[in-house]
Order: C-alpha cells, then structure tokens, then sequence
C-alpha cells in the first residue's frame, strides 16, 4: 500500500511539473502543438524537395537550405531582428564583451583610402608605431587598394600568437612604413576622448555599451573628480546602443538606491523587469550635459532617456533615433546566431521612445555632412597640422557647435550653482 502511495506521487509530481512547464515556458509548450509540428513538417518536405529536384545540386545542400529558411524567418519580424552568420555573430558578441584577437586598429575609407582611424591604447598596432592616419597599402603579400573592408578586417584577423605584416603610407612624412604585428587579446574601450578644459568642464565620449563600459566610466569619473572637474559633457552621438545592463550601470550613479532607471515589457515574465539603481547613494552630483543625434538609439537612449526623465541632465543636439526594442541574442549550435526582438522598454515616467526617440531640451540642429567633418577631424586633426589637414581633407577643421553650447551650458550653471534652474532656459 505504501510502494503504490510513493508511485502515486511521484506520478503526481511529474504531471504538475509537467504542466507547470506548459504553462509557464512557452518554448517547453510548442514542443506540444500540433500547429508546430505540422509546419515543420511542412518545412522539411520543401526542403527535401529543393534537395533532390532543383537542378544545380550544389546549390542545394542541406546546411545552405537550412540557413537560407532560417534567414527568411527572421525577415518580417522587424528590423533589429536577424539570422547572423557565425562571423556576423562572432563580430557581434565580440563588441559586447569589448575585446576581440588582433592587432588593435579600425579602419575607414576616406578619400578612396583605407585609412587606420584609431590606434587603440595599449594594442599591439600602437606599440608598434601605427598612427591614426596612415593608409593601409599591404596586409602581408594582399595588395589591399581594391579590397572592401569586410574582405581587408578579414586578412587581418587570426589566431593570437600569430603575426601580420603591414605596408602603411604615412600623408604626414610622405613615407611608406614596412611593419610586422603581433596578434593578441584586445580590450576595445567604449569610453574615449576624455579631456577637461581650463575651467574645469570635463569631456567624454561612450561609442558604444558593452560589458566593461560601466567599469570604464565610474574609472573615468573618479579620474575627473581628482583632477578637479566641476561639470560632465556625456557624448552618446552616433552610438549605436549595446547592452541594456550596461546602460543602466552608467546611469546608476546619477540615481538613489532603488530609484527605477527603465523597464522592460515582453510576452513571458522573464522579460519583464524593473531596473533599479543599486549603488548606496548617488555617486555623482556634477551638473551634466547629454550630447545626442539621430545617431544615437537603443541603450544610449535609455541613459537620455532616464537622466531627462529625472531631471539629472540636460539633454542638448537633435531628436534621437527612437528605438525602443530589447534584443535578445541566441546561439544556434552550426555556430550561427539570432538576434531577436523579446522586449520593449519605457523610461521612468513610464513614456515610451519608440519611433519617436528623446527630443533634447535644447535642439542644436547639425547638416549631416557636418558630423562627417567632425568625426574625420576628431580622428586626424590632433596628428596632422592644419595645412596638412586641409591638403589631406579638403576643409579646415569646423566648430563643433553641440559641444559649445553644453559647454555654454554647463558654465552657465558654475556660476549660477544652481544646475536646474538652468535646465529651464
């Protein structure tokens, strides 16, 4: 009678485990449907078909159908979700976690050249002697004047421990340099341009959110506190976005302990969250200025978002790009990935930037060929001297009228010592 009793209830355990599954994990509930199952079926019966009839065999092997169908499905959904090839994937995890094998340079066109735009600090291309402004001639014995980027990044990659050889031409010597380069671990930072003016208004740039990017700010922040910075400009232009806890960890230290920065909202419970601000008391107090474009989305709205909301910052430049959507990233085991939209999230009054983006306090509008100009100057204008700048570009360095008036700004608030009172100009 006993042995029955436990085998009841071991049974009866297995059926509420089991339903508790269906009810609460809708992938574990799929697996049960039929509609899932007679479309896979489906699937695999046009598979098979394009398999064994369509004429040119090698276009059809079973691995190429199977990406191609896994792409088409990922299409319709939006435009933040995507089916990624395991280097597309690669690429993309490796900006997350800010650190990647190579030599430590990126590179753009400019004027039909492959230019090295950044020498990253500490990188191997650094140590070696590379300079933002030479010109990529060479990568080992590849010719590289009619390469795309994607085809020279490519020949620059490989296993660490290896080497590369490098042909550069230097505008500013008129000389072409002959380089070998060691391939290792590099830390790509997110935080850059940091600098503090005379009268103690500090600078700084946020590319882009990745893992270390909370680290790399609440670092920088202390750095400006010891060199006696009285105000921030935060530089969200043109980035991107990244990862949403690492928004949230930059804005944290502008909010109380438990204050709400942002929430998500999805179809499942796992989606939907309330982050709060974790750090004891607020860390950072100096009047703030948030540069933002149509460039910036995603998690750079979240931290304009969250610092207007609360009236912690200044938002100053042109409306942002209105992205509004949470990805979630998923390995698939041919080594490709998915990039899907599982969530969307709102500020903390509870408005939504989705299409609409953050509108800045004060709107400074830029032509767009004038961001063109500033990002080429900021990446050359500091190693070239202004002739050789306007030989090289074709324009003399321009004014960067976004950075004057948070500037303006920001001095304005010094002298007052009210920072919001200013916030109402």
């Amino acid at each position: 009678m006993l042995k029955r009793v436990i085998i009841l209830g071991v049974l009866a355990g297995v059926v509420a485990s089991f339903i508790f599954q269906l009810v609460s994990y809708p992938q574990v509930r799929e697996l049960y449907s039929v509609s899932y199952w007679s479309n896979l079926i489906t699937v695999g019966d046009v598979m098979r078909m394009v398999h064994t009839q369509y004429v040119h065999e090698k276009a059809v092997e079973y691995d190429q159908l199977a990406r191609a169908s896994m792409e088409g499905m990922m299409r319709p959904l939006d435009r933040y979700s995507a089916y990624m090839r395991s280097r597309d994937f690669q690429t993309f995890e490796e900006q997350n976690r800010q650190s990647y094998v190579g030599i430590g340079i990126e590179i753009f066109v400019i004027n039909s050249r492959v230019t090295i735009v950044t020498a990253l600090d500490d990188g191997p291309a650094q140590e070696a002697g590379v300079v933002p402004g030479d010109q990529l001639v060479r990568v080992d014995d590849v010719n590289t004047e009619n390469f795309s980027l994607n085809q020279i990044n490519e020949l620059l990659r490989g296993e660490a421990e290896t080497s590369v050889r490098l042909r550069v031409y230097r505008p500013s010597l008129a000389e072409t340099i002959d380089m070998e380069i060691p391939r290792r671990p590099v830390a790509l930072t997110s935080v850059r341009d940091v600098v503090v003016s005379d009268d103690g208004i500090a600078y700084l740039r946020i590319n882009r959110f990745g893992d270390n990017t909370p680290r790399e700010f609440a670092e920088t922040l202390d750095r400006l506190e010891q060199v006696g910075a009285h105000a921030l400009i935060m530089d969200l232009r043109n980035n991107p976005g990244g990862l949403l806890r690492a928004a949230v960890g930059v804005a944290d230290v502008y909010f109380d302990q438990g204050e709400k920065v942002v929430s998500t909202r999805g179809r499942t419970e796992l989606q939907n969250s309330d982050y709060v601000s974790r750090t004891p008391e607020r860390v950072n107090n100096l009047p703030l200025v948030v540069l933002i474009n149509s460039g910036s989305a995603s998690a750079a709205e979240i931290v304009a978002g969250a610092l207007q909301d609360t009236g912690r910052a200044i938002i100053v430049g042109e409306r942002s790009h209105g992205k509004a959507s949470v990805q979630s990233l998923y390995a698939i085991r041919n080594g490709d990935g998915i990039r899907q939209t599982t969530a969307m999230y709102t500020m903390p009054s509870g408005r939504t930037i989705d299409v609409v983006g953050v509108v800045p306090d004060v709107v400074v509008p830029v032509d767009g060929d004038d961001y063109v100009k500033l990002n080429t100057q900021r990446r050359h204008a500091p190693y070239l001297e202004k002739d050789a700048f306007r030989r090289e570009f074709g324009f003399d360095p321009i004014s960067d009228v976004q950075r004057e008036t948070a500037e303006s700004i920001l001095r304005s608030a010094i002298l007052v010592g009210k920072f919001r009172e200013v916030r109402a100009i």
